[in-house]
Order: C-alpha cells, then sequence, then structure tokens
C-alpha cells in the first residue's frame, strides 16, 4: 500500500497563497512521516489561484526532498501537448525519476 497526499496549493479570492517555503516545509514534514508521494494538479480555471504551475513546483520541491515521490496532473487542453512534455521530461532529470 502507498500513501498519497494531494496538495492543493490555490488560494481563494482575498486569501493569501502559501509561499514556497510554507509548501517545501509541509512536503519535508511529509516525507519524513513516511508519506509515499505528493500529487499536485494544475489548475487552470475557477475562482483560485495558485503562483505554482504543477511542474516547476514539484521541480523546486525535487531539491529539498530525496525521496517522496513528486507527481504533477496537467491538461493537455491547456498546455501544448510539446512544451507539457519538455516539462515533465525536465521535472524526470531534476528528481532523478522521483
Amino acid at each position: 500500500m502507498h500513501l498519497a497526499v494531494s496538495l492543493n496549493s490555490a488560494s481563494d479570492a482575498g486569501q493569501a497563497s502559501l509561499t514556497f517555503a510554507e509548501l517545501a516545509a509541509f512536503v519535508r514534514q511529509a516525507e519524513a512521516a513516511g508519506v509515499d508521494m505528493i500529487v499536485i494538479s494544475d489548475a487552470t480555471d475557477g475562482p483560485s489561484s495558485s503562483p505554482f504551475e504543477a511542474t516547476t513546483l514539484l521541480a523546486g520541491l525535487a531539491t529539498v526532498t530525496d525521496r517522496i515521490g513528486l507527481v504533477a496532473s496537467a491538461s493537455t487542453l491547456a498546455h501544448q501537448p510539446y512544451n507539457l512534455a519538455r516539462r515533465f521530461a525536465s521535472l524526470d532529470v531534476i528528481s532523478h525519476g522521483r
């Protein structure tokens, strides 16, 4: 059995977004607690917003963690498939396959 945490970095209107430092601290705590993977969705619509794009955020989190899996979801309707594939390939290299 694997344990995953879905992390929503978006905030509602009028609410402060989480900083990278806050997100990194949360993910490091999850890793220390034995969580197997973090899942981040790339939200492209709706009233909530995030300053982070999912694959870029996970690439940053890869630099401050050692073992936890890093999973992003993104839509090919909102992103050009070629560019999306390049972002996922970059995440794979930066995270050493995590």
